[in-house]
């Protein structure tokens, strides 16, 4: 029987006690698992997602794509 059970005088209250805490028990688990998942997504997904930043991304991109050109180039130079 349930260790926790405080009616013994029926086994179908014991029964029924020692289910729903265990239902409220994985109900209440399955809760804070999704939000803990839903905070992940929200700051993995949407936070920081304005026009600033992608500005200062799309910038750093072409910055550093211009650099790898500008170093392919002097090693071209260099080695002819």
């Amino acid at each position: 029987m349930c260790g926790i059970c405080k009616c013994a005088e029926s086994v179908v209250c014991c029964c029924f006690s020692c289910a729903w805490n265990l239902f409220i028990s994985l109900v209440s688990g399955i809760i804070i698992l999704l939000i803990i998942i839903g905070v992940i997504v929200y700051f993995v997904v949407f936070h920081n997602k304005d026009d600033t930043h992608q500005n200062v991304t799309e910038q750093m991109h072409s910055n550093l794509t211009q650099l790898i050109k500008q170093t392919i180039e002097n090693t071209r130079n260099q080695i002819s």
